[in-house]
């Protein structure tokens, strides 16, 4: 969240968070938020309190590439004919997260 300069130390933004927290309390058990290391003290007088995080990352190998495979170009009207045609015929791998295509 920001406020234009000429607009700062009037309030807006804590009267804003506590507008937000005042809608959700009633539905929600907790409210977190990521900010800045500047922010945090402001955070912290609307009730906030900084809590560590993480970051995890795994080294991957990259793949071996398969012989005949080669990267699709959408401009070349074939590839994208091809692209087209594989999101036509895709398999959902979810039963509650996805999209629809009418018009394939």
């Amino acid at each position: 969240m920001g406020t234009l300069p000429a607009f700062r130390r009037r309030g807006l933004n804590r009267w804003l968070t506590e507008q937000a927290i005042h809608w959700a309390a009633p539905t929600h058990e907790g409210f977190f938020l990521f900010a800045d290391r500047e922010a945090i003290p402001f955070y912290a007088k609307c009730g906030f309190a900084a809590a560590p995080e993480s970051s995890f990352m795994l080294a991957v190998e990259p793949p071996v590439p398969r012989p005949g495979l080669r990267k699709l170009d959408p401009a070349d009207d074939r590839d994208l004919h091809r692209i087209y045609r594989l999101a036509c015929e895709r398999s959902p791998v979810s039963d509650r997260l996805g999209f629809s295509t009418p018009s394939c």
